[in-house]
């Protein structure tokens, strides 16, 4: 694929967020459960210390926003830049640039290799209906107007990222291929073009769409969005949602190599999915409105394996499930891995920022534009939010420092992780070390008492909660 140029192009997987600029990444090797960089700051590993978690940063009144603590000078952005926004369902940051051997995504890492990457992002939620709206929204689920179905609608009075961009005189463009994504449940709202695709594969009528496959619509979709010059004449925003990755597992000659079993055909998947995503960047490469537009990658949510012996998605909260990759390509912004962690609640405020538009005063998250284009954010409290649906109990994730705090709602009940020292999260320290228990959910409690929750009408039967 030939240079990306000033257009931001967004990709978004199950799991994790790409962000692209001109230049080199650094070199890393790093997998799901993998060893990441030491911390700074923890509790020792052979006794309890009262660990001053809420020195970490509790959010300040203004949702958590962090001040940078570095402010690089910003560079010029090209005039009518552009936004390309890709999202990969059920995507974990098991990829070719983090250091997973498998060849699954040479087209993504050629996109990270001039990116900024986020090594350590995770989702707002542990499945689609909870993650993409809210993304779209920076805010969590739980304080969003939906109705009480798991096929969450969210109503008209959240406003979507296409909505603002869209007021401020953007093209909005987006496709996907769920039923999802209708526009009656008021997660595209603001696309002008939107495109549910067809889908392809040999299986009897009336199949779900868990059992074909529609990378190839997708990116023809996105490739005529891209050549469309009533779109990309102007300052444009396209967004397109890849869904291949979720179950069920398909098969794809030539991409499914690895093996017959559920993680190799997963890798297959991928393979698949990278393949067509790599028509839109090359499609992109070849727009004139390349050199103005920027790129992000990243994914919705993550997939277990029987780590903790669950597979697929939601219900748990484990990292495997909520971690996904993020990258982003900016023109101008020097290629750079960066280890703090992120949640893609910065995604929408981080586009309006890019944008040059008024930011969202009520947004949970922040702009990364201070660490794209070299500067240091302060970390912040990470926040997973699943609110009881028909399907699945309350929980919340809670990740400030090294902690990260597990937290039953149902049952009142707690679990905590030192991230650094036990990436898989197998050692529960809420025993152990009861102060650093107490300092965190002292946190994670100020954090959520500036949530509002929004309770669903009920119009269904819920069954009987399991914890």
């Amino acid at each position: 694929m030939g240079p990306l140029r000033e257009t931001i192009l967004i990709i978004c997987a199950a799991g994790g967020v790409i962000v692209a600029s001109t230049g080199c990444v650094r070199s890393r090797t790093w997998r799901l459960g993998g060893a990441p960089p030491p911390a700074s700051h923890r509790a020792e590993a052979d006794g309890e210390t009262n660990v001053p978690v809420g020195s970490w940063g509790a959010p300040h009144e203004s949702h958590g926003h962090s001040a940078p603590t570095s402010t690089p000078v910003r560079p010029a952005l090209p005039d009518q830049l552009s936004f390309l926004f890709i999202t990969i369902d059920t995507l974990r940051p098991d990829l070719g640039y983090t250091g997973y051997e498998r060849p699954v995504s040479p087209n993504i890492d050629e996109l990270a290799s001039r990116s900024i990457i986020y090594e350590r992002a995770y989702s707002i939620s542990t499945y689609t209906a909870y993650a993409v709206p809210p993304m779209m929204a920076s805010r969590y689920p739980s304080e969003m107007p939906r109705n009480d179905r798991h096929e969450a609608r969210y109503f008209p009075k959240n406003v979507m990222l296409a909505e603002r961009l869209h007021d401020a005189g953007y093209h909005t463009a987006g496709a996907a291929s769920h039923f999802l994504f209708s526009r009656e449940l008021g997660w595209v709202d603001g696309l002008e073009k939107f495109v549910m695709t067809g889908a392809e594969g040999n299986t009897s009528s009336g199949s779900g769409i868990d059992y074909r496959h529609t990378s190839r619509p997708l990116a023809d979709s996105a490739i005529r969005f891209l050549e469309n010059p009533t779109i990309v004449s102007g300052k444009f925003f396209i967004w397109v949602h890849f869904l291949d990755p979720h179950k069920k597992y398909l098969e794809h000659p030539g991409f499914s190599n690895f093996g017959k079993d559920p993680r190799a055909l997963y890798d297959g998947e991928i393979a698949f999915t990278d393949f067509h995503i790599g028509r839109v960047l090359r499609a992109l490469a070849a727009s004139p409105a390349a050199d103005r537009t920027v790129v992000i990658l990243t994914g919705d949510h993550g997939e277990a394996f029987g780590e903790h012996g669950f597979f697929y998605h939601g219900r748990h909260i484990w990292d495997e499930v909520v971690r996904i990759p993020f990258l982003i390509y900016v023109p101008g912004a020097e290629p750079r891995t960066i280890a703090r962690r992120m949640s893609t609640v910065d995604i929408a405020p981080t586009i309006l920022d890019l944008a040059g538009l008024p930011a969202d005063k009520e947004a949970r998250g922040e702009s990364l534009a201070p660490e794209i284009f070299g500067g240091e954010l302060a970390p912040r409290p990470i926040l997973i939010d699943q609110p009881r649906n028909p399907n699945y109990p309350p929980k919340r994730g809670f990740i400030e420092g090294p902690y990260k705090l597990h937290h039953a709602i149902d049952t009142d009940t707690y679990r905590l992780f030192d991230l650094d020292l036990d990436p898989g999260e197998t050692n529960d320290l809420a025993e152990s070390q009861p102060k650093v228990l107490a300092n965190v959910q002292h946190s994670y409690a100020e954090f959520v008492s500036r949530i509002v929750e929004f309770t669903p009408k009920r119009t269904i039967p819920y069954p009987k909660d399991n914890p």
